[in-house]
């Protein structure tokens, strides 16, 4: 067993292995040397806070950045209406805790008119403000026309916005 031996020449035991050096002994106390198990322990003790930590971050960042893509959608479903459109539903999938899509249905007539390229023009500039190094929106349309939303479900759309039908 290795050993420790203070000024005072008192033995501490500090190390659980199978060491014992011949010709050494340590020049310090115990609150002054930390063994590679002292060190190891914390490390993992810290590891372990830290990760609860940065998942307690992680889930903070993800409720709000979801609630700012419910206040976004509000806002472009709220702009696509004032220009004559009637989006049906609206769909939120979650990619990770910063990146997130949003799918709009919207009837077939409208999704194929010229008018509602200007709505695509619209899409790119709001996409181009909000997005940045912690937040990435991607906004795509899709005519209802036979749609099934189980298929819209199965691809990762599991969220529909409140006033999707208002």
């Amino acid at each position: 067993m290795l050993k420790v031996v203070d000024k005072q020449n008192k033995e501490l035991n500090t190390l659980g292995t199978q060491i014992e050096p011949k010709n050494w002994e340590f020049t310090v106390t115990k609150d002054k040397y930390f063994t590679c198990d002292d060190v190891l322990e914390a490390y993992l003790h810290g590891k372990k806070a830290g990760l609860e930590d940065f998942k307690k971050l992680l889930l903070i960042n993800l409720s709000d950045n979801i609630n700012k893509t419910g206040n976004y959608t509000s806002d472009i479903i709220k702009h696509i209406r004032k220009e004559g459109f009637k989006p049906e539903s609206t769909y939120l999938k979650i990619e990770t805790w910063n990146f997130f899509k949003i799918l709009i249905t919207l009837p077939e007539k409208e999704y194929l008119s010229k008018k509602f390229l200007q709505i695509y023009n619209f899409i790119s500039k709001f996409e181009e403000k909000v997005n940045g190094e912690l937040y990435r929106l991607e906004i795509s349309f899709v005519e209802t026309t036979g749609l099934d939303e189980s298929f819209v479900q199965s691809d990762g759309f599991i969220l529909k916005h409140k006033s999707s039908k208002s």
